[in-house]
């Protein structure tokens, strides 16, 4: 169910991410993508800039800003390279967080 999900983040399919998050409470919602650098679907969607799905992602209790891709860097990193102000704004309030 984690590609699954992963796809459904990329996509930008804001309700099919909700649907999918609703019934699989036990989603492993950190997944790394192997076959895209071990990204995560936060890392993916920030990339993409959907950020109604970032918002989402940043709500849900288990999710972990602090991640490393397969590059070895973090969600916080990759919003700087990006310049993506939402995703770096929001994420920087969760720096050292616990997961």
């Amino acid at each position: 169910m984690e590609k699954e999900f992963y796809d459904a983040v990329n996509g930008g399919k804001v309700e099919e991410v909700k649907e999918i998050l609703r019934s699989n409470p036990n989603l492993k919602i950190n997944w790394k993508n192997e076959k895209d650098d071990d990204y995560t679907a936060l890392i993916i969607a920030c990339e993409n800039g959907h950020d109604s799905i970032v918002r989402i992602l940043l709500a849900h209790p288990d999710i972990n800003v602090n991640v490393k891709n397969g590059s070895g860097y973090t969600l916080q990193y990759c919003t700087c390279v990006w310049k993506d102000l939402l995703c770096s704004t929001s994420t920087s309030r969760f720096k050292g967080q616990p997961k």
